[in-house]
């Protein structure tokens, strides 16, 4: 009954911090709240049993990732979203579009967990790093390049322009 509780009140406390991400104006605002966000999933995952995943949660996530978001946000030195150009405010349609495709992307992988976790097993963590290096080692390589690309064209961004 406690842990319930425990997992009831780790999950709120995970979508308000998600919910002040988007809402925050200023991005080391918005990141320290992501950190939060993912330091209480991993929260959750301790509490559904899954010490393992809790762990990589905080250390990957809410640790070296976060650390290079901000590092990136102190290298850009964001101006204040009044001095954001009129083109970025007129794309409110593209960022419609896009968040309604992740959303998608978000239900059809929640059925596909659930209807997995139906025909569910014991799976160690040998099988997980097994699968993980040979049948998703491309989709695992594409998401670290992914990631790669974003750091250097925020560098890019962070340049000065020429005059």
């Amino acid at each position: 009954m406690i842990t319930v509780a425990v997992f009831y009140i780790l999950a709120i406390i995970s979508l308000i911090t998600a919910i002040l991400v988007i809402v925050f104006k200023n991005p080391v605002y918005s990141a320290m709240s992501l950190v939060f966000t993912m330091i209480t999933l991993g929260g959750i995952f301790l509490v559904l049993g899954s010490p393992f995943v809790a762990a990589i949660q905080v250390l990957v996530y809410a640790g070296a990732i976060m650390v290079l978001f901000l590092f990136v946000i102190m290298l850009l030195n964001l101006r204040a979203p009044d001095s954001i150009s009129k083109e970025f405010r007129d794309r409110k349609i593209l960022a419609v579009f896009f968040g309604l495709f992740f959303l998608g992307i978000i239900i059809f992988a929640i059925s596909l967990v659930q209807a997995i976790s139906s025909q569910a097993r014991n799976i160690s963590l040998r099988e997980i790093f097994l699968t993980l290096m040979t049948k998703y080692l491309l989709p695992f390589e594409l998401v670290s390049v992914l990631l790669l690309i974003a750091i250097v064209g925020a560098v890019l961004i962070a340049l000065p322009e020429k005059k």
